[in-house]
């Protein structure tokens, strides 16, 4: 499950990016990041809603989430319930998109989602995922180089929450 702040941009772009989507090769135009599902549509009420996004060519899920202001927090709340709940911790993997994010992207998704301003907001937003794209991608491999390794597949006392 890919996260952000508002499930609105990053983690949508990495799961894009994860489920093919979007290419490995090179910079999607910005055509290409605005037409991504979800891509700065999601409302604020949302925040907190896990979005299925697809499943990869491995059989996993994808999601996207945003946590909010109080990411830290809410990945705690949810580490504890996969343990109180007993559920195998190899089945859910937390990664934070946050930390590749472009300031334009922040600012454009500000101007868009929360002021309404989304003639302006989102292609400024589409222009700092451009310019954080590579940093993106370089996530999204390493969270599937992650899923793919034994070690990581057969052990369920793993932390869910992982930092790439």
């Amino acid at each position: 499950m890919y996260y952000c702040y508002g499930s609105a941009h990053s983690s949508v772009i990495a799961a894009a990016i994860h489920l093919k989507k979007l290419p490995w090769d090179r910079i999607p135009t910005l055509a290409e990041v605005e037409i991504q599902e979800r891509f700065d549509r999601t409302e604020n009420w949302e925040i907190g809603t896990p979005f299925f996004m697809g499943t990869d060519r491995e059989g996993n899920e994808v999601y996207t989430l945003g946590l909010g202001p109080d990411r830290i927090m809410i990945r705690r709340i949810i580490a504890s319930l996969i343990k109180i709940w007993n559920y195998p911790a190899r089945e859910i993997l937390l990664v934070d998109t946050l930390v590749c994010i472009h300031c334009l992207t922040r600012i454009g998704g500000f101007l868009s989602r929360k002021l309404g301003l989304v003639t302006i907001g989102r292609p400024l937003a589409a222009l700092g995922i451009r310019l954080s794209y590579n940093r993106l991608l370089e996530l999204v491999q390493a969270t599937i180089a992650q899923v793919q390794r034994a070690d990581y597949t057969k052990n369920d006392t793993l932390d869910p929450i992982q930092k790439i």
